[in-house]
């Protein structure tokens, strides 16, 4: 049996992203979001309301969206819950630091392995802004042998609005265009992503695979949102 459940912010798994920004003066910060995905292969929305951090955009156009991982869900947890406005000494706090960005002005949080570096293209609607990537910048630790991002390596950390937790996302459970037995792959795989012109269907691989072990958002065991309600409303 299904239930109604009204209109609420459950888009699985939200990934946990960590927006750097400088001030006027060049000095970091970090806040959590946690609404927001890719708009387009290279545009990410991201929904904030009024902080620092977007006061610092408003200076600069131009941020980074670090992923937060299971090594740094305190971290990560802390930068959400704490406001530069009120907590000065913030930064060195939460025990993260930077380095800046190549291609933006913005800083890297050193200690999260994958980056992205962006810049302002409009607000939409006060709070939803609208970034084009313009660089990925990743440690080494996290890439495959082919220099891809492999989530065998990277286990990134998802927010669930429900019970305001956090949840490690690991466990691959197949490969694109290649799960189904009989199915046309060429055609589902161009079918499910629009015909969008940046992939070439030569990439796409023909040969079927066996599923691995699943999917799972396996809860963390500390640093559960403490309280926190809303991440539009994060300390920033």
């Amino acid at each position: 049996m299904r239930k109604d459940l009204g209109s609420k912010p459950y888009l699985y798994p939200q990934l946990v992203m960590i927006i750097g920004t400088y001030d006027k003066d060049g000095n970091p910060n970090a806040m959590n979001a946690a609404w927001g995905g890719m708009a387009d292969y290279n545009k990410v929305m991201v929904c904030m309301s009024n902080h620092k951090t977007t006061e610092n955009i408003s200076v600069t156009n131009e941020l980074t969206i670090s992923i937060g991982d299971v090594e740094h869900v305190t971290e990560c947890d802390y930068v959400g819950i704490v406001s530069l406005n009120k907590e000065p000494n913030k930064m060195q706090k939460s025990k993260f630091t930077t380095s800046k960005a190549k291609y933006v002005n913005a800083p890297i949080i050193n200690e999260l392995p994958l980056c992205l570096e962006c810049k302002l293209i409009k607000i939409l609607e006060e709070d939803l802004y609208l970034l084009e990537i313009i660089n990925v910048n990743a440690d080494e630790k996290i890439l495959d042998e082919k220099g891809n991002v492999s989530l065998e390596k990277f286990v990134p950390i998802a927010y669930d609005p429900s019970s305001h937790g956090y949840y490690k996302v690991q466990g691959k459970v197949g490969n694109e265009g290649g799960i189904f037995p009989g199915g046309n792959v060429r055609q589902s795989a161009e079918t499910r992503r629009g015909r969008c012109p940046f992939r070439h269907p030569s990439q796409y691989q023909s040969s079927a695979h066996s599923a691995q072990p699943g999917l799972r958002l396996a809860r963390l065991p500390a640093a559960q949102g403490n309280g926190r309600n809303d991440h539009r409303r994060s300390s920033g």
